[in-house]
């Protein structure tokens, strides 16, 4: 008589035993065995649809298709010349994000608006974005949904790009929190200095774990398979009787 971890089999050789090893530790490593496939969301703001016009307020315009949301930022055109950003071209196309900052009187808006804000509907682990701006320099915050900031990324008074435009900045949170952000210039007598943002990407990464059996799943798989080993052993020495 073979014992096997506590079972019984009678009659059983040593290469049925390993065998019986082998599908125990096969059952319970597929039982326990934890996964986590990435799901990865990304999205890509470019501002070259949804009808922009210049100075139009961006506000919900990328709320349906990409889930963000705009405060505090207007469509502005780089490519005709008396537009609101003509001279300073885009990353790609012709449309921006502009902080509207003192640049086109709107009776509806004032003249400076505040930081320039993005939330998004779901929470996301990086935002990046092309930025050009004046001697304001330029801030990028990142927020969980409580305030609490997460990143922050800034170039400093007097540092404009003008000359080299387009900078990639990018804020990053490994936990997948970051609920809204925002960008700020500011010049040396505390009014808004002026920036352009375009190609505004963000992305979450979010992992499912495979559920886990509970023990008493694991030893039902065990018990299944043992007894049908020993099924097949005794029908073996019947017939070699």
């Amino acid at each position: 008589m073979t014992m096997l971890r506590g079972i019984s089999v009678r009659g059983a050789s040593p290469v049925i035993v390993a065998l019986l090893h082998r599908a125990l530790f096969g059952l319970i490593c597929a039982g326990i065995m934890i996964s986590f496939p990435a799901i990865s969301h990304a999205a890509s703001i470019t501002f070259d649809n949804h009808d922009p016009e210049d100075g139009k307020a961006i506000g919900t315009s990328f709320a349906a298709d990409f889930g963000a949301t705009f405060t505090n930022a207007v469509f502005a055109d780089t490519s005709s010349s008396g537009a609101l950003c003509c001279g300073f071209p885009a990353f790609s196309g012709d449309w921006v994000a502009f902080d509207y900052s003192n640049a086109f009187p709107d009776p509806s808006l004032p003249e400076w608006m505040g930081p320039m804000r993005v939330d998004f509907a779901s929470p996301v682990s990086e935002v990046s974005g092309r930025f050009t701006y004046d001697d304001g320099g330029l801030i990028i915050r990142a927020f969980s949904s409580l305030n609490v900031e997460l990143a922050v990324v800034s170039r400093p008074v007097n540092a404009n790009n003008l000359s080299t435009p387009h900078e990639l900045l990018t804020l990053s949170n490994s936990l997948g929190l970051i609920s809204y952000v925002t960008f700020e210039s500011e010049s040396a007598g505390g009014l808004g200095g002026q920036f352009l943002l375009d190609d505004l990407d963000f992305s979450s990464a979010q992992t499912t774990p495979t559920p886990v059996p509970e023990p008493g799943t694991l030893i039902l798989l065990g018990s299944a398979g043992v007894l049908l080993v020993r099924k097949r052993l005794r029908g073996r020495q019947r017939d070699a009787c």
